[in-house]
């Protein structure tokens, strides 16, 4: 099989991989350095190993989605839960309040057939089964976008309520009963998993904000027509919170 290089980060630690794929689309590791690693360290969370992916060559592995998210400072905003039939027929929330979508396509380089979702401020996107959309174990190339600005400033209540606000220009005052958050510390999260119910090894993109990550071949991460059941939330710097009396 042809090889590639993947730097992979696992504790702290980069590797310069050579890798392959085996005929079912797993990674093969061709270095003796990180084989010994992976079998004495990484192994144990196999079933269930984060896959961070940071770019085109490069990725992190973490034990679970928790430890990654500790590790990158992050923690998950409360939202409101938005299922995946709800949003195949729309959303309540104004269509100015995405934060965030993602595409993915049945061929690489972003061919075939496409299976779009979207995250908002106060409420998140799953689908815990993607074969009742027919797209189980479909996805070999993805794109995730954040809409989310810079330098600005974001109110949020949980009454379908978000509103843009930077430094008075919409209102004077902000709504009462919200959460204040500056918007370059919030970031898109799209997580994926192997097996339906959020079970199984995961991929996780988080792209810079009014950016984009993508992959135009998943099977250079190893994750090419794996993906089974998705989340997509917005994620804010820990700690980060000013509650509005």
């Amino acid at each position: 099989n042809d090889r590639f290089n993947l730097n992979i980060t696992w504790n702290g630690q980069q590797y310069t991989v050579p890798c392959s794929l085996d005929k079912n689309g797993n990674l093969q590791y061709w270095s003796e350095e990180f084989k010994s690693v992976y079998n004495n360290e990484i192994a144990q969370y196999e079933d269930s190993l984060v896959t961070y992916a940071t770019g085109d060559s490069s990725i992190s592995y973490y034990p679970s989605v928790n430890a990654m998210m500790k590790d990158l400072g992050l923690r998950f905003l409360d939202q409101r839960v938005v299922k995946s039939e709800e949003d195949k027929a729309g959303t309540r929330v104004a269509s100015n309040t995405i934060a965030g979508n993602v595409y993915m396509w049945s061929g690489t380089d972003f061919n075939g057939s496409q299976l779009n979702h979207r995250t908002f401020y106060t409420s998140f996107y799953w689908c815990a089964r993607l074969s009742h959309l027919q797209y189980n174990d479909m996805a070999r190339s993805v794109r995730v976008v954040s809409n989310i600005p810079h330098d600005d400033y974001v109110y949020v209540n949980y009454s379908d309520v978000v509103t843009k606000y930077n430094e008075g220009s919409y209102f004077e005052d902000p709504p009462t009963g919200s959460t204040k958050y500056a918007t370059n510390d919030l970031r898109v999260v799209f997580i994926a998993y192997e097996d339906t119910r959020y079970r199984g090894k995961v991929l996780c993109m988080i792209p810079e904000n009014t950016n984009y990550k993508e992959y135009a071949k998943l099977s250079t991460i190893g994750w090419d027509k794996m993906i089974s059941s998705v989340v997509m939330r917005i994620a804010v710097k820990d700690l980060y919170q000013d509650r509005i009396k």
